[in-house]
């Protein structure tokens, strides 16, 4: 239940908003990570960003947003980011909310992606494989100047974003990170193998000699980008080889 004290606050601010509503306004916490797909957003629909201190209730950015008398208010990340008081205050003033959320980053990446997939190009993918500001920045630049989407993961979680992007049906991800090298190398061993054996267990009909010699090309990109230290170059390679694989596996 919200506190009298609040209500007494949103009456107020409600008095003084302007009749003419100015379309869309994202909140999001001040998390390097939830700006960033914020900015992202916000590039692709010329929404406003209002940030929130991280966990924290701020009167202020409320009447911020209230005042603005926005047409929808998106709100990025989960209640631990952005509270849960926010979110009923100003539901309880009508305003339309969307609140986009996933159990880590990761998921709440995808979860963006898919709620305005049709704001984005789909030529290529951004995924960031760190907390570093530094990748961020360079992730989110990247994304901003392609209108591309933008997704997060930790190393460990890479593989499944890639085959959840693929299944998005983006083909082309690069990948931005400042993990350990051995990290990378680690993956792309793992994946040159499950990937060699695939292809050798399938059985390939005549019409299909092309696509086995476009297998077996990828297959060796990615290997001779392994040997040249080209982690990054490799787990490109094998994400196309593993998208033909599903492909073939499926006819």
């Amino acid at each position: 239940m919200i506190p009298k004290r609040w209500l007494v606050i949103a009456v107020s601010i409600a008095l003084v908003v302007p009749v003419a509503a100015q379309g869309t306004v994202v909140i999001v916490s001040d998390s390097d990570c939830d700006v960033a797909m914020a900015e992202l957003l916000a590039s692709v629909t010329e929404a406003r960003i209002v940030k929130v201190e991280w966990g924290q209730f701020d009167e202020n950015i409320l009447a911020e947003v209230v005042e603005s008398d926005p047409n929808n208010i998106i709100i990025i990340g989960g209640s631990m980011a952005v509270v849960e008081q926010i979110q009923q205050m100003l539901d309880q003033m009508g305003f339309s909310i969307f609140r986009v959320a996933g159990r880590d980053r990761a998921q709440t990446s995808l979860e963006l992606y898919k709620a305005f997939q049709e704001h984005f190009s789909n030529e290529f993918a951004i995924v960031v494989v760190d907390t570093s500001r530094a990748s961020i920045v360079r992730g989110k630049k990247l994304a901003i100047q392609n209108s591309v989407p933008l997704f997060f993961c930790d190393i460990s979680q890479l593989d499944d974003m890639l085959e959840q992007i693929n299944q998005l049906g983006i083909e082309e991800i690069k990948i931005i990170t400042s993990n350990r090298q051995d990290d990378l190398r680690t993956i792309c061993e793992k994946r040159l193998k499950e990937a060699s054996e695939r292809l050798a267990g399938i059985e390939f009909a005549e019409e299909d000699v092309e696509l086995k010699e476009e297998s077996e090309e990828l297959l060796e990109k990615a290997t001779e980008s392994f040997e040249d230290g080209n982690y990054l170059l490799c787990l490109q390679y094998l994400t196309e080889l593993e998208k033909l694989l599903s492909e073939l596996q499926e006819e």
